[in-house]
């Protein structure tokens, strides 16, 4: 393991050791007084942070405890995203925030539990109808998220900048992926250099981890409807083509689940997408895949699927040349 990556686990482990009926109940105290909590669990799929679902009396909905480990800067910056976002978006509630940290926890927010399922638990069980008007909805949502008003300031230039090649490390690429595949991919890259540099000059806010466990949605009044967008630590600014790509790197020309119907529910909402976009949005989404794969504090049992990823993009892109 990468001397980062081990140090960002341990810092893991730590945070997550401190976490103890006892502690959580002064934080609590701090947050919500005299609302006792009746059991606490950490959620499963954070890379980097670590977030507790606590469950209160049955007077009191859920919270999500979030608990900033990788960058301490990263809860300032997402409080400030909701908070510009809360006008157009479904995006957290936040009940408590901590920006600095408190007895050895560091930074944190406590934010009411959004009610519904993740677009991946719903694609995993829901029929093709259900997947198809959820994925339409997340596209009208997507459309938003580019007009969110937002200052610069708040855009840590140190997160996702993708420009052509210059964002991928072609050392660390040749080691996860090989010399052939990372060949292949510098060539898909340098083709759409202009195009993929293009994406960048644009200045709308982009989630930056827009997928399938980001996107909560529910169904009420007959149909569904995004009732939270979450985790916006990654954001960044550029083009929403970008989100886009993100949440469709996962379809298959021969077997579509979410498309076509995520894409006209972007363009319904506002959004506008290239002619060329089913084959420009895996020219997206290979950069995308292949920027994950170049940083070194990237989780290891991330980087298999990252690199079938890339090998499955490729080839859709090859074949479609």
């Amino acid at each position: 393991m990468d001397s980062r990556q081990d140090s960002l686990e341990q810092l893991r482990r730590q945070q997550a050791a401190l976490i103890t009926p006892e502690r959580l109940e002064r934080i609590l105290d701090r947050a919500l007084p005299n609302r006792a909590f009746s059991s606490f669990e950490l959620l499963p799929g954070g890379s980097t942070n670590l977030n507790y679902l606590v469950r209160f009396n049955e007077t009191h909905a859920p919270a999500v405890l979030r608990i900033y480990v990788r960058d301490r800067e990263a809860c300032s910056k997402e409080l400030a995203l909701i908070s510009s976002a809360a006008r157009l978006l479904p995006v957290p509630e936040i009940l408590f925030a901590d920006a600095n940290g408190h007895e050895d926890i560091g930074p944190h927010i406590l934010y009411r539990f959004a009610e519904g399922i993740t677009f991946h638990e719903l694609k995993s069980r829901g029929n093709p109808q259900d997947v198809a008007d959820a994925a339409y909805a997340i596209g009208q949502s997507l459309a938003q998220v580019g007009t969110v008003a937002y200052s610069p300031a708040t855009l840590c230039p140190a997160y996702r900048r993708y420009a052509s090649t210059e964002c991928l490390d072609p050392a660390l690429l040749e080691e996860r992926l090989g010399g052939w595949m990372r060949d292949r991919l510098f060539a898909v890259a340098s083709d759409n250099a202009g195009r993929l540099a293009g994406l960048n000059e644009e200045n709308a806010l982009v989630h930056g981890d827009f997928n399938n466990r980001n996107a909560i949605v529910k169904f009420e009044r007959g149909r569904w409807a995004v009732s939270g967008i979450l985790n916006w630590e990654m954001a960044f600014s550029g083009s929403p083509l970008w989100d886009a790509a993100r949440f469709t790197c996962y379809e298959r020309p021969g077997r579509p689940r979410r498309e076509p119907h995520f894409s006209r529910g972007f363009t319904d909402g506002g959004g506008s997408l290239p002619a060329d976009w089913s084959h420009f949005a895996r020219v997206v989404s290979v950069i995308s895949a292949a920027e994950s794969l170049s940083r070194v504090d990237l989780r290891p049992h991330f980087v298999p699927e990252l690199c079938e990823l890339v090998g499955l993009l490729l080839d859709d892109i090859e074949m479609a040349a």
